[in-house]
């Protein structure tokens, strides 16, 4: 009990104070959400969604789309059919479509898009990674052949790697600033202030105009969630996710509503398991002595407002290879953590660099992983980000990082997320022989055997530590004065065409 109770006061003494209206009423009206990060690069080619998901669905449509509950629907495409082999599928693209500067949707340019989202090294490469070619037959037909099948190739499409651009846009570097697409909504540039403040009109031309609920759109930016409470409770915008449970409590007390769910994956990342860069994190035993440097379900109340599900494990519940055992593969024991510091030849320590978004996140939590960490041995270089927060991870600055990761429902799509050697997150390529024999067999495995080859995956990645995941984080949209039936599938943020 000791050894709990000291992390408990360690927690203790670093802890800071922490109506609907229909698509016909609010056409016309103007939708205003919040949001804590600024898009850096606006062409469609760069898109991702996640925390940026609304800066590209105002200005594109994608070739798939998903309901609230993860299901796959028409989007720029109507219907859709594999081989047999599922190698090759054949898009039927919708007619009458153009793009607000007048070009006219065809199946050539679905397929010079969906080159380009392979090609020109955005942040959702990856997920096209299967994609051998991709060819427009006629004005409304694209075939797309795969090198091997894809069990998640649907659901990228349907993401921001099917984000389709004007094709006169494509390569051009003013698609940065000056998005041309087939959507709901055109950037105002005039009205908007990059970094800041994001408005968008209603385009004229949009094809599904009796589905667009709002006339206009505008994402404003703030830097903390303090801002982002202060807007939803002077009602300044409808609208943003929020972080601090006990302040999305608060603002539902106030009368606002709330989409939760427990997608995320909070705790830390690591960037340098491959040993690219030298650092200590390379080494196995390392990996496993931070997992077991922190109590979890003190984490829960004191950084979650005791508002999250203590887990060792990246798979989440809904997956069928979560294991409820491996939550117990690493309970907090500082002791044991030392001796596997040994173990990995690291006696004496090591330092770790890590990047800090406290406006995000909040100071409490560095504070503790400092803590904790150094109760092992290990220093942490700490480095203040701020727009290039993400940029900097994904340029592999660090050896770890903190950071909460919504988990996809599609099992493939979460593989690619973070465990292929590909994986956009898998940021240093890392692999080991066992998972990418048991991935190359999930590829090929009948949907019977699947679940069996999860689990074998799932368990030799918490065993070999690649993550040190604390808890599945309670997330929160907090909202007023519009209408979400349900949260969206693997994601914490609602979907502009889900929104009325």
């Amino acid at each position: 009990m000791k050894k709990f109770k000291a992390f408990a006061a360690v927690l203790a003494a670093i802890a800071l104070a922490m109506g609907s209206v229909t698509a016909v009423q609010a056409a016309g009206q103007t939708l205003t959400l919040g949001a804590t990060q600024k898009p850096v690069n606006l062409a469609a080619d760069q898109g991702e969604y996640g925390q940026f998901v609304w800066y590209y669905q105002a200005v594109y449509d994608t070739v798939l789309r998903q309901s609230e509950n993860g299901t796959i629907i028409p989007g720029l495409a109507t219907s859709w059919k594999y081989n047999k082999k599922q190698t090759v599928l054949t898009l039927n693209i919708r007619r009458g479509v153009r793009f607000s500067d007048g070009t006219a949707l065809t199946g050539g340019a679905i397929a010079k898009n969906l080159t380009a989202n392979k090609t020109k090294n955005g942040p959702n490469a990856a997920q096209l990674t299967s994609m051998k070619s991709a060819v427009g037959t006629g004005t409304s037909q694209v075939v797309i052949t795969l090198t091997e099948t894809d069990p998640a190739f649907l659901n990228y499409l349907a993401n921001a790697a099917g984000l389709i651009a004007s094709p006169k846009t494509i390569g051009r570097a003013s698609a940065a600033a000056s998005p041309i697409g087939s959507g709901p909504y055109i950037l105002n540039k005039a009205k908007t202030r990059a970094g800041s403040k994001y408005v968008y009109s209603a385009n004229p031309t949009y094809w599904d105009r009796a589905n667009r609920a709002y006339d206009n759109l505008v994402i404003n930016v703030y830097a903390d969630q303090t801002a982002m409470v202060n807007a939803l409770r002077s009602g300044a915008i409808q609208g943003g996710a929020v972080s601090d449970n006990a302040a999305a409590n608060s603002l539902k007390k106030a009368g606002n509503k709330s989409s939760s769910s427990y997608l995320d994956a909070f705790g830390i990342y690591f960037s340098d398991r491959s040993g690219k860069k030298n650092s200590c994190i390379a080494k196995k035993e390392v990996r496993q002595a931070i997992n077991m440097a922190f109590d979890r379900k003190q984490l829960v109340k004191a950084i979650g407002g005791g508002e999250g599900i203590a887990t060792a494990q990246y798979f989440p519940t809904y997956n069928a290879g979560y294991n409820r055992e491996l939550d117990k593969l690493y309970p907090y024991n500082l002791t044991r953590a030392k001796s596997l510091m040994t173990a990995g030849g690291y006696a004496n320590g090591c330092e770790i660099s890590m990047p800090t978004a406290a406006g995000f996140f909040g100071e409490t939590v560095y504070a503790v992983i400092k803590s904790q960490l150094g109760q092992i041995g290990i220093t942490v270089k700490e480095v203040p980000e701020g727009n290039t927060f993400f940029a900097n991870i994904l340029g592999n600055k660090y050896d770890a990082y903190l950071m909460q990761f919504d988990r996809a429902s599609d099992p493939w799509q979460l593989l690619n997320a973070h465990i292929t050697p590909k994986a956009q997150w898998n940021i240093d390529g890392f692999e080991t022989p066992r998972v990418t024999k048991l991935i190359a067999s999930y590829k090929k495995a009948t949907a019977e055997k699947r679940p069996a080859i999860l689990k074998k995956i799932n368990k030799s990645v918490t065993e070999d530590a690649w993550f040190a995941v604390w808890y599945a984080k309670k997330s929160n949209f907090v909202y007023k004065g519009i209408t979400i039936d349900a949260p969206q599938a693997g994601s914490n943020f609602p979907y502009l065409y889900n929104i009325g």
